[in-house]
């Protein structure tokens, strides 16, 4: 008997795991699978290729996409189950504990680097539509999204109970947006610099 609850334990929590994973790639297939029955399959990549070649905020966008994806396997999809979120709600907030280099806390900054810089690389038109972007706006903005998106993921480990809910992940993840969103800040000065120096 123990074994059979052990078999059914197992495999509910296999199915558990990679629940949003499987949801978010039918969505995406359903998706495909819309614009492939109206259009035709080969019509439908042939598309895809063209665009690949010839649009810039089409290749700027699957970039996105796909680190996007990138941070969602790697803290929701991809993680086993954990049965204590509120454990260390305060976390770790030094690069040291116990004698030992902590990591977690870089790799957050890492993880949240590109994806700001990305972002406002690749979503520029789409955030800026109807604002200036001077640097007080520019800068607001990244922090919310930072902010956000950290606390969606956050809250998100907590309802899945993939992980543990910690507000120094909050901070590092937000600093390393605003890190990103400073690359990014300092190429698109550059490039307009550029710009202005051609006409």
């Amino acid at each position: 008997m123990a074994f059979l609850v052990q078999i059914i334990t197992d495999t509910l929590q296999t199915l558990y795991e990679i629940f949003g994973i499987s949801l978010l790639t039918a969505i995406l297939f359903m998706f495909a699978y819309l614009y492939c029955k109206e259009h035709g399959v080969k019509e439908g990549i042939r598309q895809w290729i063209r665009k690949l070649r010839e649009d810039p905020d089409f290749r700027k966008m699957l970039l996105f996409a796909f680190y996007t994806a990138m941070i969602l396997c790697k803290t929701l999809f991809c993680r086993k189950i954990w049965n204590q979120p509120f454990k260390n709600v305060l976390g770790t907030w030094g690069f040291y504990e116990d004698g030992k280099l902590y990591t977690e806390n870089i790799e957050n900054i890492i993880l949240f680097l590109p994806f700001i810089a990305l972002m406002m690389w690749a979503c520029q038109d789409i955030l800026w539509k109807k604002r200036e972007m001077n640097a007080k706006n520019y800068f607001l903005m990244a922090f919310i999204i930072s902010l956000a998106s950290s606390l969606f993921i956050e809250f998100m480990q907590l309802f899945l109970k993939v992980g543990a809910f910690q507000l120094s992940d909050l901070f590092f993840n937000t600093a390393g947006g605003m890190a990103g969103a400073v690359l990014y800040w300092i190429y698109y000065r550059r490039k307009r610099e550029m710009r202005m120096k051609k006409m």
